[in-house]
């Protein structure tokens, strides 16, 4: 993904979705609007905010910006976000993702590796497991991957229709 995002601390659930589907995406729950629009002018990455004033002020300096609005539940803003860029569909594969957390990148690991480090049974359940080079946090692919494909499925399905 070549598009790279700040997203504003109103959209904590937009920014890990974000980092899930491949995209670099910086938050912060606590950050004045002025430094948010420095990292966007010096990293070139597209603002997402829900707040029109920052939107405008992004604009009138050349940031790219999306903004989201508030009536916006989770599948709509990632439409929103993706019709902005021209994207006409995503896909989640874990092996692009970033970490959700930390949005450092991730890197598939022997599961065999992992022992002592998590459950003996979530090592015998799942076959594909991650660990993020940034916070060292890993993931595997468990039932929430059902429930990410699913809306992977409702987003592209809105984006078409």
């Amino acid at each position: 993904m070549h598009t790279r995002f700040v997203v504003d601390a109103m959209l904590g659930s937009i920014a890990r979705k974000l980092r899930l589907f491949g995209f670099d995406t910086l938050y912060y729950s606590d950050i004045e609007d002025s430094h948010i629009l420095s990292i966007c002018m010096s990293e070139d990455r597209t603002l997402v905010t829900l707040d029109e004033d920052l939107h405008h002020k992004a604009c009138k300096h050349g940031i790219k910006s999306i903004l989201v609005s508030t009536h916006s539940d989770d599948t709509d803003a990632i439409v929103c976000i993706l019709k902005a860029l021209d994207i006409d569909g995503i896909e989640f594969n874990a092996s692009n993702s970033r970490c959700p957390s930390c949005n450092s990148s991730l890197e598939q690991v022997d599961k065999e590796s992992l022992k002592g480090s998590i459950h003996d049974s979530t090592l015998m359940l799942y076959s594909n497991f991650y660990i993020c080079r940034g916070c060292s946090k890993i993931y595997w692919e468990g039932s929430h991957v059902k429930r990410l494909r699913m809306f992977v499925e409702e987003v592209n399905r809105r984006l078409v229709g």
